[in-house]
């Protein structure tokens, strides 16, 4: 593929994108119902948990790292790390 027509149709697709924005930011805007209330719940068998996304850190009693320590048993970051 030529840079010329990679520019082309990168181009091309941006402007067609850009130009359907507007209506899916209206459509958002305004959902069309009132006090619609819903509770999501998503379950990452394996996934990221944020226990060890951010690890407490801190030897004070209150500074969390024991029960985070606790819960994870030999999972836990080490608290020197």
């Amino acid at each position: 593929m030529k840079r010329r027509n990679f520019l082309r149709k990168a181009l091309a697709g941006s402007t067609l994108t850009m130009m359907g924005l507007p209506t899916a930011q209206t459509r958002a805007a305004d959902p069309g119902f009132s006090n619609y209330k819903a509770l999501v719940c998503v379950f990452l068998d394996g996934g990221n948990d944020a226990w060890n996304s951010f690890v407490p850190i801190g030897s004070s009693g209150n500074s969390g790292y024991g029960k985070y320590a606790e819960g994870r048993a030999d999972l836990a970051v080490d608290n020197n790390s």
